[in-house]
């Protein structure tokens, strides 16, 4: 059975084949790959509980559905005939990555310490590392199930695996009932992208709002147990999860449409195309190899070696930390281009097409691209 074909009723689609990529979207996975390093030099390179800091708490709202939205809206955009070349193609895209990237981050460990390689914590880390790899590698799974029966079944179909996901609490690294609604929405948007595009404004006023009223009540403990921490209330029902994993979902939903709606708004035409939004363009055409890239930089090395307690916490949030993350990001962009440079790093660690003697490394690249 082959995926039902939804790209020629969307602006989208023809945006792309009109030989232009979408600068909208890839300035904001650009502005998304920021917030996830902003997010973890929030958490590594300052002690103490990062739940009761306002600043960690707001990315982290949002980030991450953010970006599993932008993965949903281009798995749908480069949606295969076959099945079978829709599980391999993400194989590739995604899980080859995760283990080369696993393997390299275990060396830079055992290289801070010696004790790494024969304590537990190799098997612990293999399952948690990179879990947003893995996440989408399944977001992607589950939807094909919407995608390859018949159009009409789509809602139902989307409603039952929504509602399958939020069954798999106990698969954290997977994460798929925060994901999973996240990634199909992204799937939802790219279908309908003419409407979205038409109610962009409405979207992002009505998004936004919702949003920061969702904001003024998530202090540290209602993100404990936005996470699933009831270590404080120990005498919590099935009621209080259910309300807690509901108010996780409209939190990051709301934010990352309205992002999405903002980004449409300001982006989709060329009015803002200079030398600083094509390099941001640019960027965001790199986020798998920043993301994998900058973990090893700021959680292990800078984490191993750096620490700003000595800081005033305004200090730190708003200048350092924001700065550190700007930097990252132009450091990992460089390394990324340069890990492109060679067909079989590129295959290795940014999940591009298998190196073939035949094949053009501008082929190659192109091809890794118009798959983010």
């Amino acid at each position: 059975m082959t995926p039902p074909e939804y790209s020629n009723h969307t602006v989208a689609n023809a945006r792309i084949h009109a030989g232009n990529r979408l600068r909208s979207w890839d300035l904001l996975k650009t502005f998304a790959i920021f917030l996830v390093i902003w997010g973890h030099v929030e958490q590594f390179l300052v002690s103490g509980a990062e739940a009761d800091r306002t600043v960690y708490r707001t990315i982290y709202s949002f980030h991450m559905p953010l970006f599993m939205t932008m993965a949903g809206f281009f798995y749908a955009m480069t949606l295969k005939s076959s099945i079978v070349r829709n599980i391999l193609d993400k194989t590739r895209r995604l899980l080859l990555p995760w283990v080369t990237w696993f393997a390299i981050t275990c060396l830079v460990i055992a290289l801070l310490d010696e004790a790494f390689l024969s304590s537990p914590r190799p098997k612990i880390f293999f399952w948690q590392s990179y879990w947003f790899l893995k996440s989408a590698f399944a977001c992607g799974l589950v939807a094909l199930i919407p995608l390859t029966l018949p159009r009409r079944y789509f809602w139902s179909a989307s409603l039952l695996t929504t509602v399958g996901c939020q069954l798999l609490v106990r698969v954290p690294v997977l994460n798929l009932p925060f994901m999973y609604p996240c990634f199909l929405l992204g799937i939802i948007i790219y279908r309908y992208y003419d409407k979205f595009y038409t109610y962009r404004k409405q979207l992002c006023v009505f998004c936004s709002i919702a949003w920061f009223i969702c904001l003024l009540f998530l202090d540290g403990d209602a993100y404990r147990r936005f996470l699933g921490d009831y270590s404080m209330d120990v005498s919590h029902t099935k009621l209080d999860v259910l309300f807690w994993m509901s108010y996780r979902n409209l939190v990051g939903i709301t934010g990352a449409v309205a992002f999405i709606a903002l980004s449409e708004i300001l982006f989709a035409t060329n009015r803002f195309q200079n030398a600083f939004t094509d390099t941001m363009v640019r960027i965001g055409a790199l986020t798998l190899g920043i993301y994998t890239v900058h973990t090893i930089l700021i959680q292990f090395i800078m984490g191993h070696y750096v620490n700003f307690d000595f800081l005033p916490p305004f200090v730190f949030d708003f200048i350092i930390s924001p700065a550190i993350a700007i930097v990252t990001l132009f450091i990992c962009s460089a390394i990324v281009r340069i890990t492109e440079k060679n067909r079989y790093t590129s295959w290795l660690l940014l999940g591009t097409r298998f190196p073939r003697k035949t094949a053009t490394l501008s082929r190659t690249k192109v091809d890794a691209d118009l798959s983010n």
